[in-house]
């Protein structure tokens, strides 16, 4: 095929020279719209890679593409062929040519040796040694896809997965292949997150994310059963593996795997496993279990069906007890007074985990809760363990340290109120108010002998305990009075507390103090 004869380019110079008005060149917008950019852009790619960059630098190594720089490709009108002979330019030869890629190479280089040119060279670049070093230069095959960079990852996963004794068959897992996209997809600057974070708060989140994968699985078990199957089989090392899968008609799940080679009674902890498997799932849930024909698991399967058989009974057993207790009317008088018994405890619990301060009503409470509990157990059927109860409470009592209780007890305005005293305390008790209490007196003078820092400050604060249960002063104001039963008693401290102020201090550090460290967990 020679380049310029009429019969086999299909145009001659003069078709050239007579169509110069019909092309146009590549930068040029007119009658030209945004389709057509892309085809003509498919074009040139398929013949140089890439569409025009005669605006780049022709220094840009990375993008230079010397065969769309040095030569300006012409359009003939309404052409719709991607391939061919295409017209074009060469900006170092103003002649217009048309051919096929293979040519314009030719006006860059020549003919290959031994075959006859079929287009002139360009005698300009001939001529100029630095262009033509500079068309010259190709990009390596290893440059063009990165083979050298490629192989230095390949190298860095094989060495940490040896470093880390990593089977390789891990290249194959898709949760690695997710993790080498999300890696390269991590904003700029991430790092791998520390290993105590790992096993800690990511370890966690990863078993949350496992089972609620396997909720939608487990609430089958309800409503299609399952079959719990066991197998054995040796792993890399060779060492005996017994695993146990659950398995229906929506998927199978993983339940236990262990390895076997130093258990000397393996019927029996075979049969141990698969009871585990079906007591976590539901005895009633599971259809059948399914082992091998081995004799291990012939003797497992019959010490499990022993079990199983055991396990029924003793439910049935149970069942039957529960059946028998709740249609017995005993049992129920026996439920009714352990109620009773327990319900001033409970209650003395219920304060002291409340958040409010109520480190002055605490002795009171329990004195009263000593006196519900002997009214409700004289005369029952459990009178008899009346002296036990007592013994525990008082004990209880002891390990508190009393002296402060009677303090805040003492020092609570409620318990000075009138209606309050009017009241009989459980038992049929009647109540009176500390400072007439012995014992609450001598604990109020053992704690101000550990607050006062010398003789002449306790003086100061008996005078002025004094003050407040005579209630002189302001204490004896009928709004001091109101607010004492109305009001919290480091409020009511607060308001009048200027007639006895150190007392006042002691009074308000006391009666704010919480009573058990429960009461401050939930926060």
């Amino acid at each position: 095929m020679v380049f310029g004869k009429k019969n086999r380019a299909g145009t001659s110079e003069e078709d050239v020279d007579s169509n110069q008005d019909d092309f146009i060149g590549l930068t040029d917008d007119e009658e030209r719209n945004e389709d057509d950019q892309n085809v003509e852009e498919a074009k040139v790619s398929s013949w140089g890679g890439g569409g025009s960059q005669s605006q780049q630098s022709v220094h840009d190594s990375s993008n230079y593409k010397p065969f769309n720089v040095e030569v300006r490709f012409l359009k003939p009108r309404n052409s719709k062929k991607a391939g061919g002979s295409k017209p074009w330019v060469c900006n170092h030869f103003n002649g217009k040519l048309s051919s096929l890629y293979t040519r314009i190479h030719t006006n860059f280089f020549g003919a290959e040796l031994g075959k006859k040119p079929e287009i002139k060279r360009c005698m300009a670049i001939l001529n100029d040694q630095e262009l033509y070093q500079r068309l010259s230069k190709k990009k390596s095959l290893e440059q063009s896809f990165s083979i050298v960079e490629r192989s230095m990852v390949d190298l860095k996963i094989a060495k940490a997965l040896c470093a880390n004794g990593i089977p390789f068959n891990v290249l194959r897992n898709p949760q690695f292949c997710d993790m080498i996209n999300v890696i390269r997809k991590a904003p700029e600057g991430y790092k791998v997150s520390y290993s105590e974070k790992a096993r800690t708060v990511l370890l966690d989140e990863c078993v949350r994310d496992v089972n609620k994968s396997l909720t939608p699985f487990k609430d089958t078990w309800y409503s299609q059963g399952l079959s719990i199957v066991s197998d054995g089989w040796s792993n890399i090392k060779h060492n005996p593996v017994i695993n146990v899968l659950s398995v229906n008609s929506c998927g199978a799940m993983s339940m236990h795997a262990e390895n076997f080679s130093r258990v000397e009674k393996m019927e029996a902890r075979i049969a141990e496993i698969l009871m585990q498997a079906t007591e976590y799932v539901g005895l009633s849930n599971v259809l059948q279990v399914v082992t091998n024909n081995t004799t291990n698991y012939k003797s497992a399967g019959k010490e499990l069906e022993k079990r199983t058989l055991i396990e029924r009974g003793k439910r049935l057993q149970l069942g039957q007890l529960v059946v028998d207790n709740i249609i017995d009317d005993d049992y129920w008088n026996e439920v009714e007074n352990i109620l009773l018994i327990t319900k001033p405890i409970f209650m003395m619990f219920k304060i002291c985990d409340g958040e409010s301060p109520k480190k002055g009503e605490i002795y009171e409470k329990l004195d009263s809760m000593l006196e519900e509990i002997k009214e409700v157990m004289t005369g029952s059927m459990y009178e008899s363990y009346l002296p036990q109860v007592e013994e525990i409470v008082l004990k209880m009592w002891e390990k508190m340290i009393i002296p402060l209780y009677c303090l805040g007890f003492a020092l609570s305005p409620p318990f000075y109120d009138a209606h309050y005293l009017e009241k009989l305390a459980p038992g049929g008790i009647r109540r009176k108010a500390p400072n007439p209490d012995k014992e609450v007196v001598q604990g109020v003078m053992q704690a101000f002998i550990h607050i006062a820092e010398n003789k002449y400050e306790q003086r100061f604060l008996r005078e002025q305990f004094a003050t407040f249960h005579m209630k002189k002063g302001l204490y004896a104001l009928p709004f001091a009075q109101m607010d004492a039963v109305t009001t919290e008693a480091t409020n009511s401290w607060s308001t009048y507390g200027a007639e006895t102020l150190d007392l006042a201090v002691v009074a308000k550090i006391i009666l704010s103090q919480p009573i058990r460290s429960s009461s401050f967990e939930r926060n």
